[in-house]
């Protein structure tokens, strides 16, 4: 059980020290995106280029599809 009252929560998250402790958390090594793409360099090693070549091609068929989508519901509307 947590004391509230005597329990503090330097970093501000809303989880008390105590139990911050406790959790396995990232290292800072862990969490660094040098290549600064959002995307943390542990998970980049693991993607790897065909991967990533699939989900881009995926997201650029899903814009396109949306765009033409959004071309059709325009010109509906110029009736």
């Amino acid at each position: 059980m947590v004391d509230t009252d005597t329990d503090w929560d330097r970093d501000r998250d809303g989880v008390p020290d105590s139990i911050d402790a406790e959790v396995d958390e990232p290292a800072a090594h862990e969490a660094m995106d040098a290549d600064a793409d959002g995307v943390p360099d542990a998970l980049d090693a693991e993607v790897g280029p065909e991967r990533e070549r699939l989900m881009t091609s995926t997201l650029t068929n899903v814009a396109n599809m949306k765009h033409e989508s959004l071309k059709g519901i325009a010109q509906n509307l110029r009736g």
